[in-house]
This record gives structure tokens, sequence and C-alpha cells, in this order.
């Protein structure tokens, strides 16, 4: 359902109620909302889009469990992932956890240029410059390995060519006439026998 440049301050209640139970997909972009209290009888929605209004941190956003994409680009609204999957945690004790939080913040900072507060924390321009010097530069943490992934069977893959076999094999195995003296060596000549 997209209701876009209607100049809609508020959800219509009837819309709600005759398409709440079914539209997946609702586009109240370019509209002047201010407030989205009745959402929460949209029950089937999944992506919800909500650019260019006038909401603002004041905004109560009812659960939606269903809800998988939600953009709220052009309002008044800062950014606050504190308890996502995406930001790191800083519960779990890991003396990381300061570098990963901001190493995190400057991710972000350099997707969302404009962003002006990031979960409850104004962003100051010296954190915006070194998001620009430092984020490109930044890996993701490898995955830890768990218990489930090391019982995965071993796969097939071998760096062999197919045509090699086990039974190809030609090792050598035998001594070698040659044995070495040290006479053309060159490693010791500036150690004395007194600095031994």
């Amino acid at each position: 359902l997209r209701l876009i440049d209607r100049d809609l301050n508020e959800i219509p209640v009837n819309l709600s109620e005759t398409y709440g139970e079914t539209i997946e997909t609702l586009d109240l972009s370019h509209n002047v909302l201010t407030h989205v209290a009745n959402l929460g009888q949209w029950k089937s929605l999944r992506e919800l889009i909500l650019d260019d209004n006038l909401l603002d941190e004041a905004a109560q956003f009812p659960t939606i469990l269903t809800l998988e994409t939600l953009s709220l680009n052009k309002n008044k609204i800062s950014l606050h992932l504190l308890n996502n999957k995406a930001c790191p945690d800083g519960m779990t004790g890991d003396e990381d956890d300061e570098d990963d939080y901001q190493n995190y913040r400057y991710l972000v900072l350099l997707r969302l240029e404009k962003l002006r507060f990031l979960d409850s924390r104004p962003i100051t321009k010296q954190e915006r410059q070194q998001a620009a010097k430092i984020a490109p530069f930044i890996t993701k943490k490898k995955p830890v390995i768990t218990q489930n992934d090391a019982n995965t069977p071993p796969s097939d893959y071998t760096p062999l060519p197919q045509s090699a076999k086990a039974s190809d094999h030609r090792g050598t195995f035998g001594t070698s006439r040659y044995v070495y003296f040290g006479r053309h060596s060159e490693g010791n000549r500036f150690i004395r026998n007194a600095d031994l």
C-alpha cells in the first residue's frame, strides 16, 4: 500500500482497520507524519517506509514482530542500535568491547554522513573526521567456531589436481654423499673465539 505525498499527519484509522491484517508493505513517504500510534494494528507488515516525514524521537513505535525493513530517511530522528545484534554489547566483559563499539560507530558514521546522534551520544566533528580516516580499514572479526561447526563433516575439496592419486606418488628416500663442513660459510666470520 503506497500513500506517498498525501499530506498525512497521522495514519488514517480506517486504513488500519481495513488493511492492517493483510498488508505487508506500507509506504508513507513524503507526508507530514509526527506520530505513528496506530501502526500496532498492522500485524503482517514486513516493510515500512516512512521517509521524508516529521518524525522525531518523541514518536512511539509499536512492536511489529513481522517487520523486516524500516526506512526512516529524512526525519528528525537519531539512530539507537544498543541491544541490537549489529552493535557490540559491552556487557560480556571482553576488553575489546570499547574498541569494538568505537569501530562500530566509525563504520556507521562512514555510511550515514548526516547522522547527528548515535546511541544517545552526539557525533562530534572530530569523531566524523576520525571515521573518515579509519573506517575504510576496519575489518570484521573472524567468526568464532562453535562445537556444531567443529562437528561438520570434512569436504571433498583437495588442492591437488583430479588426476593425482595416492598411488601415483614417486617420493624417494636415501642418503646424500655431500657432507657440509662449513668451510665456505661466512656467517660466523665476525665472531671471535673469545665471544663464544
